[in-house]
């Protein structure tokens, strides 16, 4: 018992470390640009993804427009609203491209929160919740100025 007073704070030092690491479920792969399928790539993610629908559809979201459970949207806690992010499905490696508008999701180890459209596309739908990976893509990247083109004339 008398070498436990010296080992103790040790002890309570290492807990406390480990437990600001913050390791949330979600993996960083890069932080350089890069180019991936016509997109310049800003960052990418690892993590878990679900979606919200029904509950939600017309309410406010987070940038204060209203949730639109059939358009291309999604949630995350700290990317600035508008920003495009491409979303791979990786059991299916079905891919969407999503707009942050809303903040979330509130539920640990989830890195993204899609809307209805989305997770159709990506194939999460049935089951709630889905592996997925998070491409960030630079403003001015191809693919997403010819998403903002198809939107201006519809």
């Amino acid at each position: 018992m008398k070498g436990l007073g010296k080992i103790l704070p040790l002890v309570i030092l290492v807990v406390l470390i480990s437990a600001c690491s913050g390791y949330n479920g979600v993996r960083s792969a890069n932080n350089e640009s890069q180019k991936a399928g016509g997109a310049d790539v800003v960052n990418t993610l690892f993590g878990r993804a679900s979606w919200y629908g029904k509950g939600f559809h017309g309410r406010r979201t987070a940038n204060g427009e209203r949730y639109n459970m059939y358009a291309h949207t999604a949630a995350h806690k700290t990317l600035p609203f508008g920003t495009y992010v491409r979303v791979t499905n990786l059991v299916n490696d079905k891919t969407t491209l999503v707009r942050i508008n809303d903040r979330g999701p509130f539920v640990k180890g989830r890195v993204l929160d899609l809307s209805l459209a989305a997770a159709k596309d990506v194939g999460i739908y049935q089951t709630g919740v889905g592996e997925i990976k998070l491409e960030v893509l630079k403003d001015t990247s191809p693919l997403v100025s010819a998403v903002l083109h198809a939107q201006k004339k519809s």
